[in-house]
């Protein structure tokens, strides 16, 4: 935590890739931590979060976008993501 206090950033989404009913997540902690930011899950895990997920949903951040994709196998409801450049000029 002492090191993600000193990094100047908005945290805005915490997105849980799958689920286990073996062990939890940070996720809880986390929102204890940055109150505005919501939590995000695939709507299949049928896992509690502030946004349920599906194939082809977008989290939108600034010039950027998170673009959802399901992956199944692991787990019911994994998911992968490809991180978008929606600005004019791609800096990469």
């Amino acid at each position: 935590m002492h090191v993600i206090n000193h990094i100047f950033m908005i945290y805005l989404f915490i997105v849980n890739t799958h689920v286990h009913a073996d062990h939890i997540t940070g996720t809880g902690f986390l929102k204890k931590q940055f109150p505005t930011c919501k939590s995000a899950i695939s709507a299949e895990s049928k896992a509690d979060a502030d946004i349920k997920l599906k194939e082809g949903d977008k989290l939108t951040f600034g010039k950027y976008e998170l673009e959802v994709r399901s992956t199944p196998g692991h787990t019911n409801g994994k998911l992968d993501s490809s991180l978008k450049y929606r600005g004019g000029f791609n800096p990469s």
